[in-house]
């Protein structure tokens, strides 16, 4: 008995053996039946530990499969979004130039004053000029009908004109030029005359014929029809409103209709 409390292991695992052994001999002298039940659950309680462990080890392995199997597909998802990217980017350049070619639609509401029947659409390919976009080339030219002197406009007002032309290409001088002159109108009082003779800082200036004229911040400016223009074109608005007393002249500034930093299509009256 001493040595038996001194190694209750040894003790427990041969009484088990031994309990073990007995219900075999148990289950195959009756024939299996009365102790199959029995027999199994001590069996199942000695297997156990060995078989949760069996089932750890698996599940790991299937883990790491799983795993290997995920970021297989996040680097296909992340290809896949990068490309998709891409194309929005791709859409996104093709609506602002469609919204640019919506809006030249209206540059043919210009034709009726001038005389224009004819519109050439065309890309802004390059800028010539290092203020604002003074001087630039646009990729329709002689093939199109677009000569010297050729009216440019967007769906916003007034670009400018041809200068020079080639095939495939024709420079256009913008009406932010230094050397630009243009015969306005006000919008509001067609019997208002005056000239914008001067650019500053994207900004035209000039000054109204009449030094009584009555002109406003806030005015819309159009071409007169007199000199290079066609008459009804949309020049700018009138920023501010001065008068010179040494010259007598009442001189105005005005912005621009169209957005020469933002212009990548215009339309070219021949």
């Amino acid at each position: 008995m001493r040595w038996i409390k001194e190694h209750k292991l040894v003790s427990f695992l041969c009484i088990a053996i031994i309990l073990a052994v007995g219900f075999l001999i148990y289950s195959v002298s009756s024939g299996g039946s009365a102790a199959d039940g029995a027999a199994g659950s001590v069996l199942g309680k000695l297997t156990s530990p060995f078989t949760t462990a069996a089932e750890k080890v698996s599940g790991g392995v299937s883990g790491i499969f799983s795993y290997k199997s995920l970021q297989k597909e996040n680097e296909q998802l992340k290809k896949e979004n990068q490309e998709l990217q891409k194309k929005v980017t791709s859409l996104t350049l093709t609506a602002s130039q469609l919204q640019q070619l919506d809006s030249l639609k209206s540059s043919l509401n210009y034709k009726g004053a001038g005389g224009t029947t004819d519109i050439v659409s065309g890309d802004v390919i390059s800028m010539d000029g290092t203020n604002w976009m003074n001087i630039f080339t646009i990729n329709r030219g002689t093939e199109k009908g677009v000569k010297k002197g050729s009216v440019v406009v967007s769906g916003e007002g007034l670009v400018g004109k041809v200068t020079s032309v080639g095939r495939g290409w024709a420079k256009v001088t913008s009406i932010v030029d230094a050397t630009s002159k243009i015969s306005f109108k006000v919008s509001g009082n067609l019997k208002i005359l005056g000239i914008l003779d001067n650019t500053s800082d994207g900004e035209l200036t000039g000054f109204t014929l009449d030094s009584d004229a009555t002109v406003s911040e806030g005015d819309t400016l159009i071409t007169s029809g007199m000199g290079k223009y066609p008459a009804g074109i949309k020049i700018g608005i009138i920023t501010k409103v001065t008068y010179n007393s040494n010259q007598q002249l009442q001189t105005v500034t005005v912005k621009p209709a169209v957005d020469f930093k933002a212009l990548q299509k215009v339309s070219v009256l021949i």
